[in-house]
């Protein structure tokens, strides 16, 4: 057998930088491989908003743009009454000087920009690893059309694994870079997005097709009608000659996944900033 080639190139750099002038059901298992049932999948959060808009200023007419995917909790002091917690990427937030950027807000279609009042990185950040991600926390959005997002089972990293052997159905925003869930695509092993060295334990590969700015982007199932994060979108990356030989260039999408570790170490980042967040089960 002939040697196989690796052509890897990593592009986590998803949180676009822009000018200002510029803008203007049941379980989900494995069997969701059809078109009936990745219909069915696709009509349940139809014009629902699955994420906000995050935009961080780098300069007065500069931003930094990506997405925040916002999460259902419980706290034990009703925190979550007041203000909404949601998951980003780290490097969304974070400026060249290697500091957070002071002023950063959330928004959604039509509304006005909400102020980002607390932020915190993963511990161990770096750019790029399964650490490349974040918390914020702003007041409680009034907006009944968007999809708050449970956590789901505490997978460990080895079944997480397994569960991405399946190629199972999931569902993502649209190429666009627009806030609904208008496209279905499916998790892969993180070895076909080239990323199969043990230090990027914790990412998945996706076949979502992303364009800049669509980092912390969620990517979920629906679990006895409760919308499930399975994890965000953090970067693209552009594989030749894996899985064979002969496959040509190509490009997968790579996910950050809610697994058992993500999970502790996210608990560790809400205690920090002084929430105490109590881990809840999807009946």
């Amino acid at each position: 057998m002939g040697k196989r080639v690796l052509f890897l190139a990593l592009v986590w750099g998803m949180a676009l930088c822009v000018s200002i002038s510029v803008f203007g059901s049941n379980t989900v298992t494995s069997s969701f491989n059809g078109k009936r049932a990745k219909k069915q999948l696709l009509n349940v959060q139809k014009n629902e908003i699955n994420a906000l808009a995050l935009n961080c200023e780098i300069s007065e007419n500069k931003i930094r743009k990506s997405f925040a995917t916002v999460l259902r909790l419980s706290t034990k002091d009703k925190f979550e009454q007041k203000y909404d917690v949601a998951i980003t990427t780290g490097h969304g937030l974070l400026g060249a000087d290697g500091n957070l950027f002071a002023n950063c807000f959330v928004s959604y279609p039509g509304s006005e920009n909400i102020p980002v009042t607390a932020a915190k990185l993963a511990p161990n950040f770096k750019v790029g690893t399964p650490s490349d991600w974040g918390v914020i926390i702003f007041p409680t959005i009034k907006q009944g059309k968007l999809i708050r997002y449970s956590v789901g089972d505490n997978f460990s990293q080895k079944s997480f694994e397994g569960f991405a052997e399946m190629r199972p159905s999931v569902l993502f925003s649209t190429a666009r870079g627009l806030p609904t869930n208008g496209q279905n695509c499916s998790v892969e092993p993180r070895r076909f997005a080239g990323l199969g060295h043990k230090k990027f334990l914790g990412f998945l590969s996706h076949t979502c097709r992303a364009i800049p700015g669509q980092s912390g982007t969620p990517i979920s199932i629906i679990q006895n009608q409760n919308p499930i994060l399975i994890g965000i979108h953090v970067g693209n990356s552009m594989v030749y000659g894996y899985p064979t030989m002969n496959t040509p260039l190509h490009y997968r999408g790579y996910m950050r996944g809610i697994d058992a570790v993500f999970m502790t170490e996210f608990s560790k980042v809400l205690a920090s900033m002084n929430i105490k967040f109590q881990e809840k089960r999807i009946p």
